[in-house]
């Protein structure tokens, strides 16, 4: 084929896919930015938020700690709980784990995982931040998160879930380091977590 002929054929390609063709979106659609994309956007600025706030808390600065829940808050509030498929859709603790407003208050949890004996919810935290706020702001973010967990995830029968809340760690939870429990309505903060 000539250099017109391979010309013209990429033109008639081109002037195609720009009317629709070989799409299912109507002419002169828009693209939308798939979710995953948008999500991946927005969860690296609730990671560096959230980062900054790890730094205003071990400086100890009160203020810059609170000003950057309230955005974390806001972006939380926009991110959507992961599509979940196939077997993880029937998932209680599937279905609990992708709405999870990690990073998001009241507790601002960066890590979560299901203990061995599966009735114990082990949550992680920066303990710098989780510190600073007054006890009964950190009893009451316990006891909201335990709650939400306990509607999400007991079953009739079932023995009673405990949460446990613990420090971030890059080795992952640690039951033996908690820095709260919670039990049914019962919130126990450790008394020397925080000293």
């Amino acid at each position: 084929m000539s250099v017109r002929g391979r010309l013209a054929l990429v033109t008639g390609v081109v002037a195609l896919l720009g009317a629709g063709c070989g799409s299912d979106d109507p002419p002169g659609a828009t693209v939308a930015t798939p979710p995953a994309v948008e999500r991946d956007g927005l969860d690296e600025q609730i990671d560096a938020l959230a980062a900054e706030r790890r730094a205003a808390a071990a400086a100890g600065d009160r203020p810059r700690v609170a000003t950057l829940e309230a955005r974390l808050d806001a972006l939380a509030a926009r991110r959507s709980p992961e599509p979940l498929e196939g077997p993880a859709a029937q998932s209680p603790f599937e279905r609990y784990l992708a709405a999870f407003p990690f990073k998001g208050g009241p507790l601002y949890v960066e890590q979560l995982s299901p203990s061995r004996d599966g009735r114990t919810l082990l949550v992680s935290v920066d303990v710098a931040a989780f510190c600073l706020r007054p006890e009964a702001r950190r009893r009451a973010a316990v006891g909201t998160v335990a709650r939400t967990a306990r509607e999400a995830l007991e079953r009739p029968g079932a023995p009673a879930l405990r949460l446990v809340v613990t420090p971030l760690a890059d080795t992952g939870p640690d039951a033996d380091a908690a820095l709260a429990t919670a039990e049914g309505e019962d919130v126990r903060l450790e008394p020397d977590a925080c000293a």
